[in-house]
């Protein structure tokens, strides 16, 4: 890794085989459209799923499409309302194929939760990629902490307790990230930093008992990781405007 590359996290695009295809009232291709300036900018891109919202064929070549325009790497996730075959199929050309990414100062290691759980075989790569001694950064796609809105909470990762003490158990882990929750939430555990990425197709009211929307602009979450174990994290909206 080159000091100063930066990776875009981008979440739940909730795309549909249709171009009027809309989630909650909101047009989601065209708040898909709205992230291309961001996305370019990028040097790797990081796709961490509910990329569709029905899995077609169509949805994801529409992704395809738009990451075609980009010139950044980029891996991908795949959420619970993905088809995984599908999306790897069509979107397999333009993505990095391996879960493990190398970087001069840290480790990152994409797992897959889509189908609300972590496999076991998943589970002891990971521990066994933690011996590598590099800082470790943890992507997937469900949340593993409770957000705080009960409703949410429902669909919190099956297998959330193991999964944490795994965590928990990992002295090079520094932080994890996800999606899946529509809300940019920061929490700590343990000294690591656990950060859900914003949704691109909607997002809804943080810490409610019950499904609220909120108005929002299309968003993604920036990563920058640094020598030492050091990183930043912080948000950008379509709109060019960006927090901590």
């Amino acid at each position: 890794m080159v000091y100063g590359e930066k990776w875009l996290q981008l979440s739940d695009f909730h795309l549909g085989a249709g171009e009027d295809f809309r989630m909650n009232g909101h047009h989601v291709r065209q708040r898909a459209r709205a992230l291309l300036p961001m996305m370019q900018r990028a040097d790797h891109i990081l796709l961490s799923g509910d990329l569709s919202e029905d899995g077609s064929v169509e949805s994801y070549h529409f992704l395809l499409e738009l990451l075609q325009q980009t010139p950044a790497k980029v891996w991908a996730i795949a959420g619970n309302h993905d088809d995984r075959g599908t999306l790897f199929e069509v979107l397999g050309p333009r993505l990095e194929n391996t879960a493990t990414v190398e970087l001069a100062h840290w480790q990152l290691r994409l797992l897959d939760s889509s189908s609300n759980r972590i496999s076991p075989e998943s589970r002891q790569r990971l521990q066994a990629a933690a011996q590598a001694q590099k800082p470790l950064a943890v992507f997937l796609h469900h949340h593993p902490l409770p957000c705080g809105s009960a409703w949410m909470d429902q669909y919190l990762l099956q297998d959330a307790e193991a999964l944490l003490r795994i965590f928990d158990g990992l002295p090079t882990l520094k932080t994890v990230g996800f999606g899946h929750v529509h809300q940019a939430l920061n929490w700590w555990r343990g000294g690591v930093g656990y950060h859900a990425g914003p949704a691109a197709a909607y997002a809804v009211a943080p810490y409610s008992e019950t499904f609220r929307l909120q108005e929002s602009v299309p968003a993604g979450r920036w990563w920058h990781f640094l020598p030492g174990g050091q990183y930043h994290t912080w948000l950008e909206d379509a709109a060019g405007a960006g927090s901590g």
